[in-house]
């Protein structure tokens, strides 16, 4: 979220102001449930669980969110009362599992689902607390830079003053030995899935740039002490118009530098935050519009039509411009010049 936006960050997790959801969050939502469900019965009686079983999770989980009764609707759900929109997401979680219950799940090999890490990263920012410090030191630097570099390095020695842990959660892991050595993945394969439910398919640039597929790379290696072979989206794909369903399997990789790029990035973030910086998105991004930013009304980064206040008006008269200057300059030397060329012409006759 702080990638995406500073602002909605600093909206949700500093001042506190949650925003209801839509209903594909709460589809989304049960549908994990679901499937995890699912996958837990393979892991501990080697089967999947019953269709009935996993489609009554899928509807008790909307029937029982605090949320549902205020979600906020659509142009998709135009002319609808949320009744009428709860009833349909109810019914579309229990078609997402039941794809993925007969399409996907009896391909997989769980070991674990839903499985929480903890890293504590106290050490890591104050090493990156003294890199800054160290670069701040070196000579030829002017004393602006030399100020953030050293700001940014006090920021990040506070923060670990605090005590940081970066907490994620992989959705699926599979673990399992091969029965023969693979030069690919050796004896031991590591995977992690995770299942996205969607209106449309998903591209493999999508996937390969997925931050949410680095941060769990970024668990396994300091946890499992190694790179998952294959990091995997699941999707279920059903289209809003013709209800057309379909799943795909997509795969993509994580290096050791891309992790090192999260990590930083993390770092960046955590500095940031201390320093109290929440930079907006660009507008002319998807997310940032009134149907998916629940903020959107109270952001001063957002264009609207209407404004309260007036926002220049300390600003009247506190500026001025030389944008004539160099036209006049050009001219005045043309008037020299030609005079200069008259009185040579002059001198001729």
């Amino acid at each position: 979220m702080f990638n995406k936006c500073g602002m909605r960050f600093a909206f949700r997790y500093i001042q506190g102001i949650k925003t209801p959801p839509n209903a594909f969050l709460l589809c989304g939502t049960a549908t994990d449930k679901a499937i995890n469900w699912d996958l837990d019965t393979k892991i501990l009686r080697g089967e999947l669980a019953t269709l009935d079983e996993i489609s009554d999770i899928a509807r008790d989980s909307i029937d029982h969110d605090d949320r549902a009764d205020s979600i906020l609707l659509d142009e998709d759900d135009a002319g609808k009362s949320v009744k009428q929109v709860i009833g349909e997401t109810k019914d579309r979680a229990v078609r997402l599992v039941t794809m993925h219950h007969g399409q996907v799940a009896p391909n997989l090999k769980p070991w674990r689902t839903q499985r929480k890490f903890t890293v504590n990263m106290d050490k890591f920012l104050r090493t990156r607390a003294k890199l800054l410090h160290e670069e701040a030191d070196m000579p030829d630097l002017s004393p602006w830079r030399r100020r953030v570099m050293n700001s940014q390095a006090a920021a990040l020695n506070s923060m670990a003053r605090q005590g940081l842990d970066f907490v994620g959660e992989q959705d699926i892991v599979e673990k399992y030995h091969l029965d023969i050595l693979d030069e690919t993945y050796g004896v031991e394969t590591l995977n992690v899935r995770d299942t996205k439910t969607a209106k449309a398919r998903k591209n493999q640039e999508q996937v390969d740039n997925d931050d949410q597929l680095t941060a769990y790379a970024a668990g396994s290696m300091i946890i499992d002490g190694r790179l998952p072979d294959d990091l995997i989206f699941d999707v279920l794909v059903e289209t809003t118009i013709n209800k057309t369903q379909s799943t795909q399997e997509i795969k993509t990789k994580r290096t050791e530098t891309d992790v090192d790029v999260y990590l930083n990035r993390i770092a960046n973030a955590v500095a940031s935050i201390q320093l109290g910086i929440f930079p907006p998105t660009q507008q002319t991004n998807w997310w940032c519009s009134e149907k998916w930013c629940g903020y959107h009304n109270i952001c001063p980064y957002f264009r609207r039509t209407h404004r309260p206040g007036d926002p220049i008006a300390e600003l009247q008269g506190a500026g001025h411009a030389d944008d004539l200057l160099p036209i006049l300059n050009q001219s005045l030397e043309e008037v020299a010049k030609k005079k200069v060329e008259d009185e040579e012409e002059g001198t001729k006759l």
